[in-house]
């Protein structure tokens, strides 16, 4: 991970007002691999589906929540002002 686990406790805590010791660390920081894993996986099939073999944005199941909040943040090439489709957030158009 990025941050250490001084950095990591003391953002839990006063985000959520949680104590977290080393261990809850590892198991969270275990289940983000696996979870981005995962993604990845599923990002590879869809790529392969396409007949391609790297992988696309729009490869990844993404849901809406996370869609948005990408589509919120700022992308080099990405006009500032456009706004994106609601139920399109953050995903391309298929090839």
């Amino acid at each position: 991970m990025v941050m250490g686990v001084a950095q990591l406790e003391r953002l839990f805590r006063l985000t959520a007002s949680l104590d977290v010791d080393e261990d809850d660390l590892k198991r969270l920081t275990d289940f983000v691999k696996h979870k981005l894993h995962d993604l990845l996986l599923m990002g590879e099939v869809a790529a392969r589906a396409n007949g391609r073999d790297v992988i696309q944005v729009y490869d990844l199941p993404i849901t809406k929540g996370p869609a948005r909040v990408d589509a919120a943040l700022p992308h080099p090439g990405r006009d500032p002002g456009a706004v994106p489709h609601p139920g399109k957030a953050g995903r391309a158009p298929r090839p």
